[in-house]
């Protein structure tokens, strides 16, 4: 078996292994405080999550000239939702770009263009949020601080070295010549200029990335909530600034949909207010349940789709 096949596998052990560890009794005995009032609180608040997702790539595509109804962006999200929730570091999201590929019939460099920048301001918005928590508690995450700079760091400049066509195309030329077979090329060049053409300048993508904080604010508020509905007090500054940590773990490639590395990430920072890890096992599966509502709809929209 290949060990692309392999990583994923290491998250779900992780899982295993905490959950044999604590015990299932104790994680259930972290459901005994549970406040129902906060967990309906937490399921109305998919509904805005949701309409923001989708709203900052319809900023992005607007940008660009491509007018869809909004409608259906968000039963393309939707099923991108569940795509992300079956595969390593959520890479399924990179689906709406083959959705937006059928519905426009633009090529692929066009349609990709919109995702991956909508992507990378996913990713700089949880560096930063990541940042912010590792100096809000500097004395306990000095090595975590290091390594989450770095990162930001080498990604940032990743970005804004490929954001720039001549530049990425020294770079590229090296793998179009080398590793693309003759037969691809022309499809890989088309691709290549598609996608460049479609790159708005700086200026124009301040907006979806402002709309990017906000996004994963409100993710971290509904991680919040569910915090509140256990019985967990943790105050929310360290919270917010707390949960991007975990979500950079969540996205290492070995686990399937954060599972294992981001609870390992979750009890090591919210024990140090003093949570017990049973009950931050229980509002990880809480999570983990909730957050499959809007994968469960996108999955039943692409079965609709397919028939």
């Amino acid at each position: 078996m290949k060990l692309s096949k392999l990583l994923p596998l290491i998250g779900i052990a992780i899982f295993i292994v905490l959950i044999l560890k604590i015990g299932l009794n104790n994680i259930a005995l972290g459901f005994k405080e549970l406040n129902y009032l906060y967990l309906v609180l937490a399921i109305l608040f998919l509904i805005p999550i949701t309409i923001i997702e989708t709203f900052k790539w319809n900023i992005i595509l607007r940008i660009q000239k491509i007018k869809l109804p909004f409608k259906w962006l968000v039963k393309a999200n939707l099923k991108s939702v569940f795509y992300a929730f079956i595969t390593p570091s959520r890479l399924g999201t990179l689906s709406r770009i083959f959705f937006l590929k059928k519905k426009t019939n633009k090529s692929f460099g066009e349609c990709s263009s919109s995702v991956i920048l909508d992507r990378s301001f996913d990713l700089i918005a949880i560096f930063i949020f990541a940042i912010i928590g590792c100096f809000l508690l500097a004395a306990y995450l000095s090595a975590f601080t290091a390594y989450i700079m770095a990162g930001f760091i080498i990604f940032i400049g990743v970005f804004i070295f490929f954001l720039e066509k001549k530049r990425s195309k020294a770079i590229l030329q090296i793998i179009y010549k080398t590793l693309i077979q003759k037969k691809f090329k022309s499809k890989a060049r088309e691709s290549f200029n598609s996608f460049y053409g479609n790159i708005p300048e700086i200026k124009y993508l301040i907006w979806p990335f402002l709309l990017n904080l906000i996004y994963w604010l409100s993710n971290y508020l509904f991680s919040f909530i569910i915090a509140k509905a256990l019985g967990i007090t943790v105050p929310l500054h360290y919270f917010i600034f707390l949960m991007p940590i975990a979500t950079i773990a969540s996205l290492l490639p070995i686990t399937v949909y954060g599972l294992g590395t981001r609870e390992a990430s979750l009890i090591f920072l919210l024990g140090l207010f003093g949570v017990n890890a049973s009950k931050v096992m229980a509002m990880s599966v809480i999570s983990l349940i909730l957050n499959a509502l809007p994968a469960l709809i996108g999955f039943f929209i692409s079965l609709k789709i397919k028939k």
